[in-house]
Formats: structure tokens, sequence, C-alpha cells
């Protein structure tokens, strides 16, 4: 038997340790950090620099701690507010596919790529893939065989080359190297050139095979 695991590395929980929209956790998560910045900038009328430096010495005080992942600056959250039901109201970021439950994980500007990627968020990077005991490698290095990569089209593919880099010098307690499937929707031909995944989720055959069994039995009831 093999244990293939699936890693969500486009977006989070928005009660995560990561993003801690609720302040449940002793780590200061980005929701918990920005919206303490934005409050200072709108209520008090200090600049964002004035802001961080008053946020980190509160936080500090009350006995939380910065992640040496950074991360509260893993996403993009925006001094805008919105409503979710009244009387409530957050401040925004983009959420997978408009869930404020599921906070993505920010593609920036930076220096590793010469776009907005993942990878330039060298923080996250590094806690997903780079460093020996990160998110990736750990799981692997306790027994895991594999990573099915949720959503895989909705990360930079630079940055699945680089995990596929990472990963593929791992020989596993069981002999090889770890298998990486993708969740691709769609044709997924051009995931298939040797530097992306090892095989991929296949939703097209699923279908098929549901669209047939529905004809069939739609048939027989007919015939019937």
């Amino acid at each position: 038997m093999h244990l293939i695991l699936d890693g969500v590395f486009n977006h989070v929980g928005d009660d995560s340790i990561y993003f801690d929209r609720y302040g449940k956790y002793e780590t200061v998560g980005a929701y918990e950090y920005w919206s303490r910045i934005y409050d200072l900038m709108n209520e008090e009328g200090m600049t964002e620099e004035e802001a961080k430096a008053q946020t980190e010495e509160e936080f500090k005080e009350d006995g939380q701690v910065f992640s040496p992942y950074g991360f509260h600056n893993w996403f993009n959250i925006k001094n805008t507010k919105v409503d979710v039901g009244q009387p409530t109201e957050r401040y925004d970021y983009q959420g997978w596919w408009g869930f404020d439950s599921l906070p993505e994980i920010a593609s920036i500007p930076g220096d590793v790529v010469p776009y907005q990627s993942e990878l330039n968020n060298e923080k996250f990077a590094d806690y997903i893939m780079y460093e020996d005991d990160s998110v990736a490698k750990s799981w692997l290095n306790q027994g895991g065989s594999g990573w099915r990569l949720d959503v895989a089209n909705e990360v930079d593919p630079e940055f699945w080359r680089e995990f596929r880099d990472e990963l593929k010098q791992i020989e596993l307690d069981q002999g090889g190297s770890p298998l990486i499937l993708g969740e691709i929707w769609d044709d997924a031909s051009k995931y298939f050139l040797g530097d992306l995944y090892d095989s991929v989720m296949n939703y097209r055959f699923r279908g098929a095979v549901i669209d047939f069994y529905v004809m069939v039995k739609r048939n027989k009831r007919w015939s019937n």
C-alpha cells in the first residue's frame, strides 16, 4: 500500500494558523496582522510603517510570536472593507473562487522569476519544498509515497518545476522516487513533458464513464 498525500498549496482555511482570521493562535497570522495595521492607519492616521511597528510591538507584548517563515506576509489583504452580513465586515482579500473561508496564497512580484508568482514569496517556497524539514519533504520522510497537488493549474507552473526538482532527489524507503499527481480538469497534454507531473487526475475519463453509465441506465429504462 502506498500513501499519496493531498497538497493544497494554493489556499488555506481562514481559521488556519497561517491566516488566523479569528485570532485563535499564538503565532501571528496574516489577517490579524494586517487588519490591526489597517485599523491603526484608518482610525489613528498612522503611516503603514508606523502601524506595522506598533502592531508588532503590541503582539510581542501580548506574548505572540512571528513565524520565521513569515506567515503574515503570505496573502494579499487590502485596506478595503467589505460587508459579509450586517453588522459584520472584514478587510478584503482574494478567496479561492470567491470563498472568503479559503484565502489564496499571494502571487507576488520579485527576483526569483520576472513576473508575479508564488515562487517570489521565498519563505513560503522554503516552507513548502526547499528546506529539509519542509512540508513536502517531511511527509515523504515519514513514509508518504508522493503528492496529489490540488488545483494544480492555479499555481505557477514554475513553482511545480521547482517542486519536482526538489522531490525527485528523494529516494523513498520503498524504492523509487515520489509520485507527483496534478489535479487538472481539462486537457493535460502540456503537463506531460517530463518537467511537471507524473500523472493527473483523470476527470475526463471519469466523466466519460459516468455519461456512459447514465446512458445505459436511461436506455434500459426506456426499453422496459
